[in-house]
């Protein structure tokens, strides 16, 4: 048994290819696309850093409130009135590392100094200090006898287009924690 083949040429074809015409059709509906991917991820990347933001200030609000809780005597009796990080922060009473340790007075000093350095370091630099929530101030506030204000403000840079042009917005954004004792 013989197999043969035989293999017929019919010359040229008419399609040969891509035109370059569709090649540049096919790269503008390409890079349309990877604008739009590109764009996505910016947004995406945006909405992150405004969602770390306020898990931050939610956790700091957070701490500071507990600490308050956990020392209520002090609290009472006012050691974290009226305090906010845009001041300077109290002088340390150095009591953590005392064999006595804290009285309750002294804790609440030890608190706000410790929770200020969330904001910029002891001395009140907030340049060259890498703050855990840059940009942001914290206030407590005692509205009446046991209800207690943990505030914590920020500011979100947005970049917005009006007619055609890129501006910069700065949004102020507040998180505040109400609690009684």
């Amino acid at each position: 048994m013989s197999i043969s083949f035989r293999f017929i040429n019919s010359g040229p074809t008419k399609s040969a290819g891509f035109s370059m015409v569709e090649l540049l059709v096919s790269l503008i509906i390409f890079s349309i696309g990877l604008l739009g991917a590109v764009s996505l991820q910016i947004t995406g990347m945006k909405n992150n850093q405004s969602a770390y933001l306020r898990s931050q200030a939610s956790s700091l609000a957070s701490e500071m409130a507990d600490r308050i809780r956990s020392n209520s005597t002090a609290a009472l009796a006012g050691g974290y009135d009226d305090f906010t990080t845009t001041a300077t922060s109290p002088a340390d009473p150095a009591c953590t590392s005392t064999t006595t340790g804290c009285t309750g007075v002294q804790q609440a000093t030890t608190d706000v100094r410790e929770w200020s350095t969330n904001f910029k370091d002891v001395a009140g630099n907030t340049t060259n200090y890498v703050a855990i929530f840059p940009g942001g101030f914290g206030t407590i506030t005692r509205a009446n006898t046991d209800q207690f204000a943990v505030i914590v403000s920020w500011s979100e840079t947005d970049w917005k287009t009006d007619n055609g042009s890129i501006i910069r917005d700065v949004d102020n954004q507040t998180l505040e924690l109400n609690f009684r004792l």
